[in-house]
């Protein structure tokens, strides 16, 4: 399971069979190796559910001990392993240091950085750049990460430097040329706004992070 997914995602079902056909099998609890209540288990179903955080750089993987009952007697204790799957976060390039710093000194913040395809703190990335193919529009083009689901890079707009257009957020389109691009990771970007009859405007991209 990707250390990512939403709380209630079902991890998988536990089946288990009684040598007495006429039972019925129920009670079904989690009773060893659930670390911070990661995972909950129906009792009428065994179905396994994410019930809390989980994190491949803290748990890899969650043995979990699982009994049910026939009304009678309880069985004995079966493991359920459910592995986790690493997926690519900020704090995997950056560590620590916090996104609006500039660990490199290149004037591009950590978070704009890894946004960008770096790959450790000391990485020069492409900067956006000016992409003048439709003289009716404003575009840059960009190498932007994509291996990162909590991560969203989009672009805004605006008449002056001091005013952005946070309302109308500008989604970035694949571009058609993707050299430089690495698979799986980054893919470029068009970020394109209409010119318009406004004697100036400028665009810049911004990047964000869900927890």
């Amino acid at each position: 399971v990707n250390e990512n997914v939403s709380l209630a995602t079902v991890v998988g079902t536990v089946v288990a069979t009684d040598a007495d056909a006429n039972s019925t099998l129920s009670g079904w609890t989690i009773v060893s190796g659930n670390t911070g209540s990661a995972f909950a288990i129906n009792a009428a179903t065994g179905q396994i559910t994410v019930a809390g955080a989980i994190n491949y750089e803290e748990t890899p993987s969650y043995s979990l001990g699982v009994t049910v009952s026939d009304g009678t007697a309880t069985s004995a204790v079966g493991t359920v392993v459910v592995t986790v799957t690493n997926v690519a976060e900020y704090s995997d390039v950056f560590g620590s240091s916090s996104p609006t710093a500039d660990d490199n000194g290149d004037g591009i913040s950590n978070l704009m950085a890894y946004a960008l395809g770096a790959m450790s703190p000391s990485s020069v990335v492409l900067p956006p750049a000016l992409n003048t193919a439709d003289p009716t529009k404003l575009t840059i083009t960009a190498l932007i990460r994509i291996n990162d689901p909590k991560l969203n890079v989009v672009g805004e707009y605006g008449t002056t430097l001091g005013t952005w257009e946070m309302a109308s957020p500008i989604t970035g389109t694949d571009s058609s040329d993707q050299t430089g691009a690495l698979a799986g990771v980054t893919k470029k970007k068009d970020f394109s706004v209409s010119r318009g009859t406004d004697s100036k405007k400028f665009l810049h991209l911004k990047a964000t992070q869900t927890q």
